[in-house]
C-alpha cells in the first residue's frame, strides 16, 4: 500500500503561532521544519540561547 500523505502542524503553547517558546528567556524561537518517517517525527528550530528551555506542541497525521 502507497503512503499517501503525512503532515506535522505545530503550536506554540504560549503564543498564537507556531514557532517554539523559549520558557528561561520568555521568547519565541522560530520553527524551521520538520520530518515525519514511519515512526519517526524530527522537529527543527533554529536561533535560541544554550542551555535554555524549549517548548512546542504538535500534532502528526500519517495517510495510508
Amino acid at each position: 500500500m502507497a503512503k499517501t500523505g503525512r503532515s506535522v502542524v505545530t503550536y506554540n503553547p504560549s503564543a498564537s503561532n507556531a514557532n517554539w517558546r523559549d520558557t528561561t528567556n520568555s521568547a519565541d524561537r522560530t520553527f524551521g521544519g520538520g520530518a515525519s518517517g514511519d515512526k519517526t517525527v524530527n522537529l527543527l528550530g533554529s536561533g535560541g540561547v544554550a542551555g535554555a528551555q524549549n517548548y512546542i506542541h504538535y500534532t502528526a497525521n500519517a495517510r495510508m
